[in-house]
C-alpha cells in the first residue's frame, strides 16, 4: 500500500473496538490517510493513503461483504479494472459458494457482466479484472429483409441478439421443441413473430392454435399458414389441429424410410421438395387458456345443448392435450417443432399435456419480461443459474412473490432469458412492425396456402390405432 504509515497502539487499547477503530479512523484522516489494517498479532494500527478509485473499491467490496473497511486489504490499477483482494473476512460455504460470491460480486458491484475472477485458495488471494464488456442494447429494431436475407442453417432459428452482439437462435436439432413464457406486455408475441417468420423464410410449415384471442394477434400471418392448420377460432378447431399435426407422424416416417433417412433433419432442402416433406412449427400460444377444462356440470339431462358442449369441451382439452404430449415425446425425427408459448408455466395448469413431463421435452426454454423467483422456477430448469442473466437482462434481482413490482424500473420490452440445457443467457429480442415481416416474406416468395381453419366436422386421431 503507498503511503504506508504504522501507528503503534496505546497502552490504553486492548481490543480494536468499534469505538476505537472511530477514533483512530478519524486520526488517520486529519493526515489524509485511511486505515488500511488492524494487525492484533503486532499490535499496530495500519494506515496509508489510497487513491480515490481504492478507496471507493474497498468500501465497495466492504459493504457487500458486510464488514469494515480496514478488514479488507486490496491492490488496484490506476482504472480500478484489475483488483487483487489479499485480506478478507472468512466466507463460509464450499469452493462452489465462495467462488459465486467473488463472481457476483466482482460482476454486480465493481464491474459488469464478463468480468473474471481467479481464486487461490492456498495463498488465499482472490483476483478480478475486466473481461469484454457485456451490455444488452435498449432496443433491437431491425429491418426484415436484411434479418431474414442470410439467418444461417435452415435448422436454426434467431430471434434475438445477447449482450456481447451475437445472434441468438433457436438450434433445433438440439432442442427440437422451446417453451416461451412471458406476461403480457413482456414481448412474448414479437418473438413468437419472430421465430415463426424466421420459420418460414426457411421453408417451414407453419400451424397456429391461438383460442384466447381467436389468433388476432397472428391474423397478418394467417395467409402463410397451412390449409387446415389455423386452430384458433375454438378448442375444437385447435384440438383438431394439433391431432392432425400429430396424425403426420406415420406418412412421414414411412417416406423418410423408404427414402432411406432416419430424420427429417438429415435431408438439404431440395431433398426436402423430392420427397414433399417440409419441416413444420407448430405455435400453441396462450396455451394455459386452450388446457383449462370446464368443470363437469350436474344437474343438467346429458343430452341438454348445454350439457353436451360442456362434454365437447372436456374431450378436445384430454384429446388435444394429450396430442401436444406425444408431439414432444415423438415428432422430433419427422422435422415437426412445437413451439409452446404461456404467460405462466404452471405444471397443474398443463395437466392435459403432461404438465412437468412436456416441460422436461421442451429443452429450449424463454423466459420473457420481468418475473418472481416462483415464475423462474416454473419456467426454467435451472433457476440459480439464471440470476445473472437476469440481473443483466433486468438491472435487478428477480423479486421474491410477496414484493411489490417496482414501478419505475420496468424492463425493456422483448427483453428475457433464453436456457439451454447447457447454459442461460440474457437476450433482446428483434422488433419490426407486422406488416414488415409479411411484406418481406412476399418478396421472398414464400408460399401462401391461406390458413384455412380445420373442418369441424373432422374426426380426431383414432389413439388406439395410432
Amino acid at each position: 500500500m503507498p503511503g504506508r504509515t504504522v501507528i503503534p497502539w496505546g497502552p490504553a487499547v486492548t481490543r480494536p473496538t468499534p469505538q476505537v477503530v472511530a477514533e483512530v479512523t478519524e486520526l488517520l484522516g486529519q493526515r489524509g490517510l485511511a486505515l488500511g489494517a488492524v494487525d492484533e498479532g503486532g499490535r499496530r494500527w495500519i494506515g496509508f493513503r489510497p487513491t480515490p478509485t481504492h478507496q471507493a473499491l474497498r468500501a465497495k467490496v466492504a459493504r457487500t461483504l458486510r464488514c469494515a473497511e480496514h478488514e479488507v486489504e486490496l491492490g488496484c490499477s490506476d482504472d480500478g479494472q484489475h483488483v487483487v483482494v489479499t485480506n478478507y473476512p472468512p466466507i463460509t460455504g464450499d469452493t462452489d459458494r465462495q467462488l459465486g460470491v467473488w463472481l457476483d460480486l466482482a460482476r454486480r458491484v465493481i464491474g459488469h457482466e464478463g468480468w473474471k475472477v481467479t481464486v487461490d485458495t492456498g495463498r488465499g488471494v482472490i483476483e478480478m479484472h475486466a473481461g469484454e464488456r457485456v451490455e444488452l442494447p435498449t432496443s433491437m429494431r431491425v429491418d426484415p429483409s436484411e434479418w431474414l436475407r442470410d439467418t444461417g442453417a435452415q435448422w436454426s432459428l434467431p430471434f434475438g441478439v445477447d449482450g456481447r452482439g451475437r445472434t441468438v437462435t433457436w438450434d433445433l436439432t438440439r432442442a427440437p421443441h422451446a417453451l416461451i413464457a412471458g406476461l403480457t406486455g413482456s414481448g412474448k408475441t414479437i418473438t413468437l413473430y419472430a421465430i415463426a417468420t424466421a420459420a418460414l423464410a426457411k421453408g417451414f410449415e407453419l400451424a397456429v392454435c391461438e383460442v384466447s384471442k381467436t389468433g388476432a394477434d397472428f391474423d397478418e400471418l394467417r395467409p402463410f399458414v397451412g390449409d387446415g392448420f389455423w386452430g384458433c377460432d375454438s378448442k375444437h378447431a385447435a384440438s383438431t389441429v394439433i391431432q392432425h399435426v400429430y396424425g403426420l407422424k406415420d406418412r412421414r416416417m414411412t417416406a423418410l424410410r423408404q427414402a432411406g433417412y432416419k430424420k427429417l433433419a438429415d435431408l438439404d432442402r431440395s431433398q426436402q421438395a423430392e420427397l414433399g416433406i417440409r419441416p413444420m412449427l407448430l405455435l400453441i400460444d396462450e396455451a394455459a387458456a386452450l388446457l383449462a377444462a370446464p368443470p363437469p356440470l350436474k344437474g343438467l339431462p346429458k343430452d341438454h345443448p348445454v350439457a353436451i358442449a360442456n362434454s365437447q369441451e372436456q374431450i378436445d382439452v384430454a384429446l388435444g392435450g394429450d396430442a401436444i404430449r406425444r408431439i414432444s415425446a415423438e415428432l422430433r425425427a419427422v422435422g415437426v417443432h412445437l413451439l409452446f408459448a404461456t404467460q405462466t408455466f404452471e405444471a397443474a395448469l398443463m395437466a392435459p399435456a403432461g404438465g412437468g413431463v412436456l416441460r422436461a421435452n421442451l429443452p429450449f426454454r424463454v423466459l420473457m419480461g420481468s418475473a418472481s423467483t416462483t415464475q423462474i422456477g416454473q419456467a426454467l430448469m435451472r433457476p440459480q443459474a439464471a440470476e445473472n442473466a437476469y440481473l443483466l437482462a433486468h438491472g435487478q434481482a428477480a423479486a421474491d412473490d410477496d414484493s411489490a413490482p417496482d414501478l419505475y424500473s420496468q424492463p425493456s420490452p422483448g427483453r428475457g432469458l433464453v436456457e439451454t440445457d447447457s447454459s442461460t443467457a440474457a437476450f433482446q429480442g428483434v422488433y419490426a412492425p407486422e406488416s414488415s415481416w409479411i411484406e418481406t416474406l412476399r418478396k421472398m416468395g414464400v408460399p401462401e396456402p391461406g390458413g384455412a381453419a380445420p373442418v369441424e366436422e373432422a374426426e380426431g386421431v383414432d389413439w388406439d390405432a395410432a
